[in-house]
């Protein structure tokens, strides 16, 4: 099926979306240099929800799969349509609505009690000057695996995590962006 952006769909979640944002032809995350670097076949929608099942207004923002999104039906166009027709104000809300969906990329590990105390001035220190430019999820594996976190990286237990956001999943050169950390 093809979905632009604009169309009115049904989504992941009960209700009436709207088609915001098409991402596709991204590479995959990794979490090791030892995995293989390939490029996505998945086509992710991000969609904007106007109303729910019972035709309530309820705002949220999602992203799922192509495969998840459904035209909609004749009855529910026209429905929509009608809805669209009667509720000036709503759909003006609805157009100001916006709230960022983020991706987040994890890395979790298992700290000596030593040094847990120093690993947020630790981690802070390795990505504080880049991740505010903009790193890939590959530059990022690159800096543990050549830092000394790289030999408490999978391991168990896992103590302590590094959460590094793609703000709205910002994606330059088919890779997604991450310029916010939390450790």
């Amino acid at each position: 099926m093809e979905i632009k952006v604009g169309d009115w769909v049904k989504s992941y979640s009960q209700g009436i979306w709207r088609a915001e944002r098409k991402i596709e032809n991204f590479y995959e995350t990794r979490r090791s240099s030892n995995e293989p670097r390939t490029k996505s076949n998945r086509i992710i929608i991000i969609s904007k929800r106007l109303v729910n099942d019972k035709w309530k207004t309820s705002f949220s923002v999602e992203s799922c799969s192509l495969g998840f999104i459904q035209a909609l039906s004749f009855e529910e166009q026209n429905t929509l349509n009608e809805f669209i027709r009667n509720n000036e104000k709503i759909m003006k809300d609805f157009e100001k609505f916006n709230k960022s969906l983020d991706l987040v990329l994890s890395f979790s590990f298992s700290i000596d009690d030593h040094i847990k105390t120093d690993f947020e001035s630790y981690v802070n220190q390795l990505f504080s000057n880049k991740v505010e430019k903009g790193l890939t999820s590959d530059e990022i594996i690159e800096i543990i695996e050549k830092s000394k976190l790289n030999k408490y990286a999978n391991k168990n237990p896992r103590n302590k995590t590094i959460q590094f956001i793609s703000v709205n999943q910002e994606i330059e050169d088919s890779e997604f962006i991450y310029k916010n950390i939390i450790s």
